[in-house]
């Protein structure tokens, strides 16, 4: 039930979307008014919180959240994992699932990290997949365990809104 509260919190924010066409990866991508864009991110980068609410080193404020959407150049998602070093070693857990896009269910790899050691009581949420041969990568960090379904929910919500270049 609570799942479904934020799910329909998710699409109340989403009413009035902001639509951005990112020319770096060729996505449409819809985000919930309110949160700002990163303009210094190298990828589409939204956060829930003013820029003058970060304090100083920390990429996201405690209660805050940091979502990004990119098309790395990478030929294949193990190369991307690799790149990226979000290998267990480093503590990222990570599984095979199935994300939900204006293409479909699509296979995805998912990695999670709950334990971060440079942010603290940062989480990550992190799914790779490909759409037409290309990759992509969606990511979510936030802080703060209160907050997780809320902003896994928005996470998603954009997630399933994507449109892909032809």
């Amino acid at each position: 039930m609570k799942r479904f509260a934020f799910f329909l919190f998710a699409l109340v924010l989403f009413a009035q979307a902001v639509t951005t066409h990112d020319a770096r990866s060729g996505l449409v991508i819809h985000s919930p008014a309110g949160w700002r864009i990163d303009p210094d991110s190298s990828a589409f980068t939204i956060e829930s919180f003013p820029a003058n609410k970060r304090p100083p080193q920390v990429l996201v404020p405690l209660g805050g959240a940091r979502i990004m959407v990119a098309a790395p150049s990478v030929k294949s998602i193990d190369e991307f994992v690799q790149l990226d070093r979000l290998t267990p070693e480093n503590g990222y857990l990570s599984k095979p699932a199935e994300i939900k896009t204006t293409e479909g269910s699509i296979p995805a790899q998912e990695i999670r990290l709950d334990q971060n050691k440079v942010i603290p009581e940062g989480h990550t949420l992190i799914h790779a997949f490909s759409v037409r041969g290309r990759i992509y990568e969606t990511y979510l960090l936030y802080r703060g365990a209160a907050d997780k379904l809320k902003y896994e929910a928005i996470y998603y919500q954009i997630v399933s809104t994507l449109e892909f270049p032809r």
